[in-house]
């Protein structure tokens, strides 16, 4: 935890208010703290780039270069994904070549400050925007490894590294360098293996869309478009435009329009979770599951516990994030995550989360499959509503379509999301 690295003075004299350039900001009074000898990142650096914006004037839907945004990193990934949120084609024109390669390491400067990955290949065809600062090092694993540790990221803030200022200046910002082979070594066997990982999920999501998508598209039909009548707003009970658009309303026309049928899950096999009053967060035998500690590709990104008298997971479970301000136009509601009781014990869901229990563990596993494909994440853009946050309620998931998919395809779908 951070508190671990960061030491937070109980008095501030004037002095100290002097000295830190009167700034008044409780953050700027913080002392990362530490037992080791540091080296600062600008130590490994042996070059730089920092990106350049070329405007959105320059964004088109189809090119063979592309733009890679600050917004792509996360905290849970530590490698550049190549999706379509994660990159916008541009004007060749427009394209700068930074020549990216295997080994180089992107950090945000802007938006998610101080969140990087790694590249594990060359992309020829990717540029960076202004908000991402490119580095190379010596040793790009070992140094990714302890750039991602929460000791580096505490120093963002404070010392006045806001996102408006960022700049280089984390540069200077300290890292634990260790001092033995054998510590280095380990360290990069443990990045290179979450890199490994992270592709493996991936290259089985985009498999999984695949089959989704060829299945949807060889044995269905998408009915004509035909504009909201009245009776629709009514049964509805709204009138956003999402769920009335034409991709919307092609999307669930397809699913209900699948020649084995479809099916839907009723109100009685849906939950909701619960934030316990009497709670110790942080502690304890149980598993904590919060919508942040979910990520967007259906896995628990960390492992949080949580002291309570109640558990509401006591058996096999999807769970699906109802409620969140992650990610933007719904982009984040409907993710679920298949929990295995006998791998994870009990545990105890917040209401940011629905679940569904009532269902055999294949049947659990290829709605969590579905619900985290992209047609479904497509749904969710529409579907989802609020204006402090995304939100999706039970009795639109209850209208949800699931197509009855044949053995053979559902085998194929559960082999990639248990393995």
């Amino acid at each position: 935890m951070l508190q671990e690295y960061v030491q937070i003075p109980k008095i501030v004299r004037y002095r100290d208010i002097i000295n830190n350039n009167y700034r008044l900001s409780a953050k700027s009074f913080k002392k990362t703290i530490h037992k080791h000898k540091l080296k600062s990142l600008r130590s490994f650096i042996k070059s730089y780039n920092i990106g350049k914006e070329v405007g959105s004037f320059s964004y088109i839907n189809k090119s063979p270069k592309y733009f890679i945004k600050p917004s792509s990193f996360q905290s849970e990934l530590y490698t550049f994904l190549t999706e379509k949120e994660s990159v916008i084609p541009i004007l060749p024109e427009k394209f700068k070549d930074y020549k990216l390669k295997a080994g180089d390491i992107l950090i945000s400067k802007d938006s998610n400050v101080g969140e990087c990955v790694i590249l594990e290949k060359d992309y020829p065809y990717h540029t960076i925007a202004g908000g991402v600062v490119r580095i190379k090092v010596d040793e790009p694993y070992v140094i990714m490894g302890l750039i991602k540790h929460q000791f580096f990221m505490s120093q963002f803030e404070k010392g006045g590294v806001t996102i408006t200022h960022a700049k280089t200046k984390f540069f200077d910002f300290q890292i634990p360098y260790p001092n033995k082979d054998e510590d280095k070594e380990f360290i990069e066997k443990c990045v290179k293996s979450i890199v490994k990982i992270e592709i493996e999920i991936i290259n089985k999501l985009v498999e999984t869309n695949k089959i989704v998508a060829n299945e949807l598209k060889q044995n269905s039909k998408i009915s004509p478009y035909s504009f909201p009548k009245y009776s629709n707003i009514k049964n509805n009970v709204r009138v956003s435009a999402g769920i009335y658009c034409e991709e919307y309303k092609n999307l669930i026309s397809i699913i209900k329009n699948y020649k084995n049928g479809f099916f839907t899950i009723s109100e009685d096999k849906f939950s909701g979770g619960s934030t316990p009053k009497n709670r110790i967060i942080g502690k304890g035998n149980k598993n904590w599951i919060t919508p942040s500690i979910i990520s967007k590709y259906g896995f628990l990104i960390t492992e949080e516990k949580i002291t309570c008298e109640q558990n509401n997971i006591k058996r096999d479970c999807a769970l699906i994030v109802n409620r969140t301000s992650k990610e933007g136009s719904g982009g984040f509601v409907g993710i679920s995550i298949f929990y295995d009781y006998s791998l994870n014990g009990i545990a105890q869901c917040n209401q940011g989360l629905y679940k569904i229990s009532e269902f055999q563990k294949e049947d659990l596993l290829f709605i969590t499959s579905m619900l985290n494909s992209f047609v479904y994440r497509n749904i969710f853009k529409y579907l989802s509503i609020g204006s402090k946050m995304d939100e999706v309620k039970i009795y639109q998931l209850t209208k949800l379509p699931f197509p009855k998919f044949p053995d053979n395809i559902k085998k194929v779908l559960l082999i990639f999301i248990t393995t």
